[in-house]
């Protein structure tokens, strides 16, 4: 069975439209909420990206001085440390100029701790920050920044050297008011990185990021399971095609052992070929269309429904035909095979069966019935139908 074969069958199996709707809802109504009642906001976070002291001394040593600026700080109880701080708009909208509030400017204060040194700017996501950030010191334990374009993503990183009583962490709480943006949020990602849960991984972020990632996440998944079918169907392909050429392989030397001046010519190569690429039920649908006493008027109709472009012609045409002759040729490959193949010849009153062709068909199929390849078909739905129309 080929694999196009297969993948029309799993119309049968799985109700492809109840899916098609489903998605379509889910992908709707996210789009729905994107375009209408999602509203994009500018956000500011502060990430403490790293608080280490710049010495650790374990052990109570009492003739060790640590001197910063011609003072023992180990004696008075105090430590150095350095905190690297990075300011990122986390939103969905670019935070401008006009936001700041100039009474109140951005900033952060630190507790259980104080300045030493100026703060010292490490890097900038970009030219323009590097060039026009400027920080303020307005207090030992107070720092602002100017009012400076923010585009989302974009971010600023600084380094403190902060002073602070031996055995206290200093910590960092955000300062200042930006329009749209109710909340300045605080991450110490030097304490969360080996303690955040894997939910807490899946789930992070703001919902923006949760809707990308449903829709990335989502076509992802639907391209797995597209590449899993075509895989599986292309594995069974390539099996079924080297059983059968095993098959030919075995019906050749039979042919040749049962009859020593059998010759293989075109003609039955064409139906091996077929039989290769096709499977077993090409051949049973042939030998069945050959078989039948209306193959002529069968094939005509194939032929004249094959000539129409436009739809609703092909569907007049059928309407005729089933009311000139009590039924309808819905499944036309295998009628078209045996034009294409050159099986049968048809003229406007005659029609020309290739007898080779079909002495080959007939042997090949009792050499896979023979063999439990090919089973006898029964009668199909179209078997069915003319039946009931010869008693009516």
């Amino acid at each position: 069975m080929s694999i196009f074969k297969n993948i029309r069958t799993l119309d049968n199996k799985f109700a492809w439209s109840f899916v098609g709707v489903l998605l379509a809802l889910i992908f709707g109504g996210i789009g729905i909420y994107a375009g209408f009642f999602y509203e994009r906001k500018p956000g500011v976070m502060l990430e403490i990206i790293s608080n280490t002291p710049v010495f650790d001394v374990r052990e109570n040593v009492s003739k060790l001085e640590v001197l910063f600026a011609g003072n023992n700080i180990k004696q008075s109880g105090q430590a150095l440390r350095v905190i690297t701080l990075r300011i990122i708009n986390d939103g969905q909208q670019d935070i401008l100029k006009t936001f700041y509030d100039e009474n109140d400017p951005l900033g952060f204060i630190i507790i259980n701790g104080s300045l030493v040194e100026p703060p010292e700017l490490l890097h900038a996501s970009n030219d323009y920050l590097s060039k026009n950030l400027r920080l303020s010191v307005t207090t030992p334990t107070q720092v602002s920044f100017n009012s400076v374009i923010l585009e989302v993503n974009q971010f600023y990183t600084i380094k403190l050297l902060v002073l602070s009583p031996e055995g206290a962490v200093p910590d960092i709480i955000p300062s200042g008011k930006i329009a749209g943006i109710s909340t300045i949020n605080v991450s110490r990602s030097y304490l969360q990185r080996n303690d955040v849960s894997f939910l807490g991984r899946t789930f992070a972020g703001t919902p923006f990021v949760q809707t990308v990632r449903v829709l990335v996440y989502g076509v992802a998944f639907l391209i797995c399971v597209i590449a899993l079918f075509a895989g599986f169907f292309s594995f069974l392909d390539i099996r079924d095609k080297l059983k059968r050429k095993r098959l030919l392989s075995k019906f050749r030397t039979s042919s040749v052992l049962a009859n020593p001046s059998t010759a293989f010519t075109a003609d039955d190569q064409r139906i091996l070929n077929l039989y290769t690429r096709s499977g077993e039920w090409i051949l049973s649908d042939l030998k069945s269309a050959l078989e039948s006493e209306s193959l002529a008027d069968d094939l005509r109709s194939v032929v004249r429904r094959n000539a129409l472009t436009d739809a609703e012609d092909r569907e007049r045409a059928m309407h005729v035909e089933l009311i000139s002759r009590g039924r309808v040729i819905f499944s036309k490959q295998s009628f078209q095979v045996l034009l294409d193949e050159k099986f049968v010849e048809l003229d406007d009153d005659t029609i020309r069966v290739n007898d080779t062709m079909k002495n080959t068909l007939d042997r090949l199929v009792a050499f896979l019935q023979e063999n439990g390849a090919l089973r006898v078909p029964t009668a199909t739905a179209e078997t069915v139908m003319r039946a009931e129309a010869q008693k009516t």
